[in-house]
C-alpha cells in the first residue's frame, strides 16, 4: 500500500518534468544565439592631427545560428537593414558591412562644408583639435523566445551644432517565418485610437499632470497629433512604443518610452495575433 502510495505521489512530477523539459527544447529550439561584432575607427579630417576629430564605434549582435535556415537568413537581411540603411542591401557579411559603412561615413565627413568652415576658420587649436564629430551605434535583445525576436537598434551621435541626437530603432520579428511583426499584425483599426488614448493617459501619468492642456506645456507638441507609430519592441512585460527626439515633444524630454501591458491592451489585440505564445 505504501508503495502505492508513493507511486502515485511520485507519478504527477515525473509528468510534470517531462513536459518542463519538452517545454525547454521547444522554446530553446525558438531562440536565435548571437554574435558580437564590434568595429571602431577614429580620424582626423584630411588626415591632419590638427584638425577635428571623427571618432566611429558600432557594435552589432548579428544572428549567428537558428534552427530554420531560410529564416536566419531573413533575420540577417533584417539586422543589416535596421543597422545600415543605405548599404549595399547584397552584403551580407557583417564585417564587410560595417568597414563599408564606416568607408561612406568617413568621406560624409571630410566632405562636409560645414567643416571645410570649420578647419578655415576656427584659430583656437584646442577647439581645432576637439572631438568634433562622433557615431556610436549598439543593438540589444529585448525578447528571444517564444517564437518571438525583438532588438533595438541605438544611434548616439554628435555632427556639429548645440548638441548631440540619441535615436532608438525596434524591430520584432516572427521567428515561425523570419517575418517582421507590424502593427497590423497585432491590432485591428478600430482599436488602435483607443490604444493612443491609453499612450496618452500613461504620458499624463509618467509626467504627473492631470490634462491633456498640461502635458503642452511643458514641452509636449499637439498631443492630438500623437499616433501609434510603429516603433515598437515586445518582451514579457508588454509592448513598449519608442517615440525619439522630436516626435512627440522638443528635445529636452529626451526619448519617450511608454509600456502597454498585455492584460491593458489584450482586448484591442487581434485573436491569433503572433504575441500571444508570449501573452501566455
Amino acid at each position: 500500500m505504501t508503495r502505492k502510495l508513493l507511486l502515485f505521489s511520485v507519478l504527477p512530477l515525473i509528468a510534470i518534468m517531462i513536459f518542463s523539459c519538452k517545454k525547454k527544447s521547444v522554446e530553446d529550439e525558438a531562440q536565435v544565439t548571437f554574435k558580437t561584432y564590434e568595429m571602431k575607427d577614429s580620424r582626423h579630417l584630411k588626415g591632419d592631427a590638427k584638425n577635428p576629430l571623427l571618432n566611429i564605434s558600432l557594435n552589432m549582435q548579428f544572428p549567428d545560428t537558428f534552427s530554420n535556415v531560410a529564416v536566419l537568413h531573413k533575420i540577417r537581411k533584417a539586422v543589416l537593414a535596421d543597422f545600415f540603411p543605405d548599404i549595399d542591401k547584397d552584403i551580407v557579411d557583417p564585417n564587410i558591412a560595417m568597414a563599408s559603412y564606416i568607408k561612406g561615413y568617413v568621406k560624409f565627413y571630410e566632405s562636409s562644408e560645414d567643416f571645410r568652415s570649420t578647419v578655415s576658420d576656427v584659430e583656437d587649436e584646442e577647439i581645432k583639435t576637439a572631438e568634433t564629430w562622433w557615431k556610436n551605434e549598439k543593438m540589444s535583445i529585448r525578447n528571444n523566445s517564444d517564437n518571438i525576436l525583438s532588438y533595438t537598434v541605438e544611434t548616439d551621435q554628435f555632427t556639429g551644432g548645440a548638441h548631440g541626437g540619441r535615436s532608438y530603432v525596434n524591430t520584432v520579428i516572427n521567428l515561425k517565418t523570419g517575418d517582421r511583426i507590424t502593427e497590423d499584425d497585432l491590432f485591428t483599426e478600430e482599436s488602435r485610437p483607443k490604444i493612443v488614448d491609453l499612450i496618452v493617459k500613461r504620458l499624463m501619468q509618467k509626467n504627473n499632470v492631470q490634462k491633456v492642456k498640461d502635458l503642452e506645456e511643458i514641452g509636449f507638441f499637439d498631443v492630438a497629433d500623437i499616433e501609434l507609430n510603429k516603433n515598437f519592441y515586445v518582451n514579457k512585460e508588454g509592448v513598449t512604443y519608442t517615440y525619439n527626439e522630436y516626435d512627440i515633444a522638443g528635445y529636452a524630454l529626451g526619448t519617450i518610452e511608454i509600456l502597454l501591458s498585455y492584460k491593458d491592451i489584450s482586448g484591442y489585440m487581434i485573436p491569433g495575433n503572433p504575441l500571444v505564445p508570449l501573452i501566455l
